[in-house]
């Protein structure tokens, strides 16, 4: 008997009508030869399910069944985040990143949170000539507050707010560094509202 899919519809349907049956099976061998066993099974069935009428199915209606049934089974490449380094397991391993001796040293000089950030936006701890750019990060950040609170004003008022809540929030990733664990909802949490996160963190 030919490939599955022929034999399959030939126990529904009988013989394909042709005066040459040999060749017939033959060119039907020929053209499905490429295709998987699962893949002609599959097409089996969607032509059982969609054919009309009791005569044997077309050539043309197989053939499409078939590239029906491996563009079905085909594996379906997974979805690109948006923002890769949002997401829970970039959060969780950056946590795990930092809780080492040079993520100790951060939380107690002052720059876990530019530490944490280049940990979660890389996969990977900072080399000895990225290390100061972290460290820079976070002075730029003290020295912006600094003088935001010297200022005074609405606006500044409003600035060093947000930087509450991230001093907040580099306090929370000291005691991460130096062994805390984050739960799954501290996570979600975090990344369902950040601001409001930093706000209650330490």
């Amino acid at each position: 008997m030919a490939n599955r899919l022929v034999a399959r519809l030939s126990v529904m349907y009988g013989k394909p009508d042709t005066d040459d049956p040999k060749a017939w099976f033959a060119e039907m061998d020929r053209l499905l030869k490429n295709y998987y066993d699962s893949e002609l099974d599959k097409a089996a069935d969607i032509v059982l399910r969609t054919h009309r009428g009791n005569r044997f199915p077309s050539v043309s209606e197989m053939l499409t069944a078939a590239a029906d049934a491996r563009e079905e089974m085909a594996p379906k490449p997974k979805p690109v985040e948006k923002f890769p380094d949002w997401t829970p397991e970039a959060i969780k391993k950056a946590d795990e990143l930092i809780q080492c001796k040079l993520g100790q040293r951060a939380a107690d000089e002052g720059w876990i949170f530019a530490l944490h950030t280049f940990c979660r936006k890389n996969s990977r701890l900072p080399m000895a000539d990225e290390v100061g750019a972290c460290i820079a990060e976070a002075k730029g950040f003290d020295e912006a507050y600094k003088r935001n609170a010297e200022i005074g004003g609405p606006v500044q008022i409003a600035l060093n707010r947000l930087g509450d809540s991230m001093l907040r929030m580099r306090a929370y990733l000291g005691e991460i560094a130096y062994g805390r664990v984050r739960d799954e909802q501290e996570i979600r949490e975090y990344l369902r509202d950040p601001k409001s996160f930093r706000a209650r963190a330490a």
